[in-house]
């Protein structure tokens, strides 16, 4: 590979004006986008950490390792508002795209029909969380995969790193890295390695293990380390199914398109799925470790989510990045060992054909993005600090109410756990069931406690009118329809019309005595 100012001027011009593009709508969309709940969380905790070991004891609960949090820290030793992490994200966009556009060994067309694609673009772009990263590191190690093959130890180095971005993506390195180990084993078997570099690699590797556990490892009082022990064919089909999701991921034209697909049978989606997944498996046969890549890549990311039941195509996304990665390793193979013209064309337009409809789905989510707020959270926090700015604010449930904390800069009261709280820990103390009335009783006493009026924010409205509860605004347009809010203004316990009349003068007699009080002090 040549250096970037040594391609030809046609080349340079078409790098310089797709990576300016892809960045205008990028930067544009972003602009726009609401933060949402899981973009809050990793920017708060980090936010919330006094110390790099208060971080790493908080991401016990998260199960996502420690790379992301770890450049977040830094952001935040320059700036408390979120948008640095923002910033950080679409630098991090930035440099994938350079690098994709620079040095994949795809065509010119592919080249841009990837980039505004939806994952590229949307779910690892404009949305600032630890996948971005990981298609950077990928991207970096298909780079010097390709440059020099026997640089195993820089090779390792990279995929340490990518274990470091999220568990899915860990799965990914795991596999190439067995690749890796083949590459360097046979290498070894003609002395053109040495056992010292067999040990080093395979070191830095145990390392990157080591490191993702040790972050990962959860906490004994965790409230979401749960994993399916049972088989269901019902629950396989459903995982299978998102074969077709990432490789065809056009979603409906509506305000929620987020996590859903134009087509929404889901035994038409498991069937489509089937027959793809077999057209890939003949797609990669030319080359069996490719194939072993693909085949045993996708597989285990299924399985994990099978596990796991992680059903969001955030995470199957990565099944479409290792279908990436495997056309770049081919395309690698194919150079060395030149294919048929036929088959080459037939690849070729299979594979534009699937880079479109992600070109299709990316601009789709990029414009209802734009025209509609991602999360209520926003707009409610606007209209608590201009209406309500001294006002003590009561949420449930937490998680998905916190992200209005963070809107705000400064906590709410949790009415289950009796705290506030401005991010969420998964631990078990948080599980305390409520009913309706529960919530507003709790609600109550805090505001008989903080002795006034408070806001109560909720996920949904009450099925019913209670005494000195009154509706004030509501937030319903959101594209994640798990973060529209009602808002409510609460009185005082004491002072509602349902407190026995003894009660009342109770509380009616000291507040004379305390006005006479302040008369003779002013006197």
């Amino acid at each position: 590979m040549q250096p970037l100012n040594s391609i030809s001027p046609n080349n340079k011009r078409f790098v310089l004006f797709t990576w300016l593009s892809y960045l205008a709508v990028l930067g544009f969309t972003m602009y726009f986008h609401e933060p949402w709940r899981d973009e809050w969380q990793a920017w708060l905790i980090v936010k919330n950490s006094d110390s790099i070991g208060s971080l790493f004891q908080k991401l016990g609960y998260e199960g996502h390792p420690s790379l992301w949090y770890l450049l977040l820290w830094i952001v935040q030793l320059f700036t408390n508002n979120i948008a640095g992490m923002q910033l950080l994200h679409f630098i991090i966009a930035a440099a994938t795209a350079l690098v994709w556009l620079r040095y994949a060994p795809f065509n010119k067309l592919q080249k841009a029909l990837f980039l505004f694609g939806y994952f590229p673009l949307y779910e690892y772009g404009v949305i600032s969380r630890n996948y971005g990263i990981s298609l950077l590191l990928l991207f970096v190690f298909l780079l010097a995969l390709t440059k020099n093959r026997s640089n195993y130890i820089l090779q390792a180095f990279l995929l340490c790193l990518l274990m470091q971005t999220n568990l899915v993506a860990f799965i990914v390195s795991g596999i190439l890295a067995l690749s890796v180990a083949y590459n360097m084993w046979q290498s070894w078997k003609t002395a053109a390695v040495s056992l010292s570099r067999c040990i080093t690699v395979a070191l830095i590797l145990s390392i990157g293990v080591w490191l993702c556990a040790f972050t990962v490892w959860p906490p004994g009082d965790i409230q979401i380390a749960v994993w399916r022990s049972n088989i269901s064919f019902r629950g396989i089909g459903g995982v299978f199914k998102f074969i077709w999701q990432v490789m065809f991921p056009i979603p409906q034209a509506q305000m929620h398109f987020w996590n859903t697909n134009f087509i929404q049978s889901s035994w038409l989606m498991l069937g489509l799925s089937v027959l793809i997944f077999i057209g890939l498996v003949f797609l990669f046969a030319r080359n069996r470790q490719v194939l072993l890549i693909f085949f045993a890549g996708s597989l285990a990311i299924l399985v994990f989510m099978y596990l796991k039941y992680l059903l969001f195509i955030r995470h199957s996304g990565h099944i479409y990045l290792l279908f990436i990665t495997c056309l770049w390793l081919l395309n690698i193979h194919s150079r060395q060992k030149p294919a048929g013209g036929n088959w080459i064309y037939r690849r070729n337009v299979l594979v534009t054909t699937i880079l479109s409809c992600h070109v299709l789905a990316g601009l789709m989510a990029c414009y209802i993005d734009w025209k509609q707020p991602f999360t209520g959270a926003k707009a409610a926090a606007s209209f608590l600090k201009h209406q309500y700015s001294n006002t003590p604010i009561a949420a449930d449930p937490d998680v998905f109410t916190f992200p209005i904390s963070g809107y705000l800069g400064k906590p709410l009261y949790n009415l289950r756990t009796k705290k506030d709280f401005e991010y969420i820990t998964w631990n078990t103390e948080r599980v305390v069931p409520a009913t309706d009335s529960g919530i507003i009783e709790s609600a109550k006493d805090y505001a008989f406690h903080q002795q006034t009026n408070i806001i109560l924010i909720l996920r949904y409205r009450l099925n019913k009118e209670y005494e000195g509860v009154n509706l004030i605004a509501s937030f319903e347009e959101s594209i994640e329809e798990q973060e529209m809010y009602i808002i409510y203004e609460l009185t005082p316990k004491e002072t509602s019309t349902d407190i026995p009349y003894g009660n009342k003068l109770g509380i009616i007699f000291p507040k004379i005595n305390s006005f006479l009080c302040k008369k003779d002090v002013m006197a």
